[in-house]
């Protein structure tokens, strides 16, 4: 009987709200951009959102490519972007939405790119047609043929990231 009683289920708790209510709120929360327009890619980001919109620690909003251009970082603190096709995601800011992402950025927004979202922050390699990433990394990057699954990304460094960062060629991480 001791055993049986180990493996008996708790009694069902009320859930809690997904989102906490305005009240309860921490005093300053993180204001949390999220990139989910085209070039989102799985439901990756969705989780993530969810498990910050639970916290009282952070405020979440979702953004696309035009509300980017048109000052939704001004009263952010955090933007995520996720994995997906940084391409897509970089031409769904347009020009401007890239221009006022690197500057909000260098005024001490925090960014935060996860696959896709870190290939969109590295540099332009030198024979790239379309001039379509960040450039906040000193890094170069390649496509990696394993998409969707674990593999190493090969990393060529810019000559400013070689100097900066005393390493030569290629890593892969």
């Amino acid at each position: 009987k001791a055993l049986h009683n180990l493996y008996l289920a708790p009694a069902p708790q009320p859930r809690k709200p997904l989102r906490p209510a305005p009240n309860e709120l921490a005093p300053n929360p993180v204001r949390t951009v999220f990139y989910g327009a085209t070039g989102a890619g799985g439901n990756g980001i969705l989780r993530v959102a969810r498990m910050f919109a639970a916290s009282t620690n952070y405020v979440v909003r979702f953004v696309e490519g035009k509300d980017i251009r048109e000052g939704a970082l001004k009263n952010a603190d955090l933007y995520i972007a996720p994995g997906g096709g940084s391409d897509t995601q970089s031409s769904n800011l347009g020009p401007q939405g890239r221009t006022n992402l690197v500057n909000w950025i260098r005024n001490g927004g925090l960014y935060h790119g996860t696959c896709a979202g870190a290939y969109l922050a590295s540099c332009n390699n030198p024979d790239a047609k379309k001039k379509l990433r960040l450039q906040l990394m000193p890094t170069y990057t390649q496509k990696c043929p394993y998409r969707g699954g674990n593999a190493l990304v090969k990393l060529r460094y810019t000559p400013a990231g070689e100097k900066a960062l005393g390493r030569k060629g290629v890593d892969e991480m």
